[in-house]
């Protein structure tokens, strides 16, 4: 009888193309899973379907671009070392796509949403201040933020709680809106 040769998660997943719903529910649980499955219901309500992109990655487009993208990890992912150099102990991550910060800064500042977004800051974690390193020092809503990885989204929220999704709906919301007024 012939070997029958394992078919890889994303094979299998390119193939399916599963609800978000189904991975929270498997690899998440207690106020992970409950904050999660209310994010993911806000999401679908709001009109920004999480839509299979990855490996357990979910994303939603707005205007042609990246609005944002959700990320969950079961170990073991790829057993090489990869994902706990870059996860931790995390398992859920929303990653924001805030293009337009500029447009709403004041809107930020105004609402107390700044710590939120210096306190998530993607910080370019694979160069290690070599000086080919694309992360670079910038200025964000008025404080300087050395290393900000230049290639990623500017914001990963690692497991957030009630508060930090919160503070992400109210980001996407002002996302959106200068994305439409772009338009205009």
């Amino acid at each position: 009888m012939p070997e029958q040769k394992e078919v890889p998660l994303y094979q299998q997943q390119k193939a399916t193309k599963p609800l978000i719903e189904n991975y929270i529910n498997e690899i998440l649980d207690g106020g992970q899973k409950k904050n999660a499955l209310a994010f993911v219901a806000y999401l679908r309500e709001n009109k920004m379907k999480p839509a299979w992109t990855l490996i357990n990655t979910w994303k939603a487009m707005h205007k042609g671009k990246n609005l944002y993208h959700i990320n969950l990890r079961k170990l073991p992912f790829m057993n090489d070392g990869w994902q706990e150099k870059f996860w931790g102990e995390n398992t859920w991550l929303v990653k924001l796509y805030i293009l337009n910060i500029k447009k709403y800064e004041e809107q930020i500042m105004h609402e107390g949403l700044q710590d939120f977004i210096w306190n998530n800051v993607r910080y370019c974690k694979n160069c290690n201040d070599k000086d080919d390193c694309v992360g670079r020092n910038k200025i964000i809503l008025g404080k300087e933020i050395k290393n900000q990885c230049g290639i990623y989204p500017l914001v990963w929220a690692y497991d957030p709680d009630e508060e930090a999704i919160e503070s992400i709906k109210r980001l996407i919301e002002l996302e959106k809106q200068a994305r439409a007024e772009n338009k205009n």
